[in-house]
């Protein structure tokens, strides 16, 4: 029988619940522990890639908890062994720190490289789906070919939601299921709200 490798198991699930996060799940839907962050170490700082932000934030870690009253850097990690790596921080999110902070994991050379390629389409994609999302009847109907029945029909399919999302074609096969959207309409809507989609195709 093969044995399972937990640590490099759990890394594999932080890769996907990034790519079903950031790139599927409004906001408000979310289930994440606020506890654990995945992140990338550069220049000694840790760029957070979980929580989701549009804009990425490079955070410092420290051991001292948040009710301890000395100064965070007086405790702070020294991530220079981690430089260019993957890892999992556990610890309590403090703004410009993470208290209580520790190493809980470091991604497989694989899978670092796997969430660091997919994560600017996935940012993409889950920018592209909240905008889309956010549309209101008016703004729809921008778009050549979109009337009034088909502005409320898209309307009331909203939030989309596509797991896994890393191209425009996810979207356009998404809007698929709205009636009288064929697929040059679900292209223009998408290109409408997600240009930059179809050039980080090219």
């Amino acid at each position: 029988m093969t044995k399972i490798n937990l640590p490099h198991l759990k890394m594999a699930v932080m890769a996907l619940l990034i790519l079903g996060v950031c790139g599927a799940l409004p906001a408000s839907a979310l289930a994440q522990d606020d506890d654990s962050f995945v992140g990338f170490v550069q220049h000694g700082r840790f760029l957070k890639l979980t929580p989701c932000e549009p804009i990425q934030q490079e955070v410092r870690l420290t051991s001292i908890s948040m009710e301890t009253a000395i100064l965070p850097q007086e405790e702070e990690l020294d991530l220079t062994e981690y430089e260019g790596k993957v890892i999992v921080v556990c610890g309590h999110d403090g703004g410009e720190w993470i208290y209580s902070a520790t190493i809980a994991e470091i991604a497989s050379p694989l899978i670092a490289d796997f969430i660091l390629r997919c994560y600017p389409l996935i940012l993409l994609c889950g920018a592209c789906l909240e905008r889309i999302n956010s549309a209101r009847q008016e703004d729809l109907e921008q778009v050549d070919g979109i009337g009034p029945n088909r502005s409320r029909s898209l309307v009331a399919g909203q939030p989309y939601v596509v797991p896994g999302c890393v191209a425009a074609l996810d979207i356009e096969l998404l809007l698929d299921e709205v009636p009288d959207i064929g697929d040059v309409l679900r292209e223009r809507i998408v290109r409408y709200f997600c240009p930059e989609l179809y050039e980080q195709e090219n």
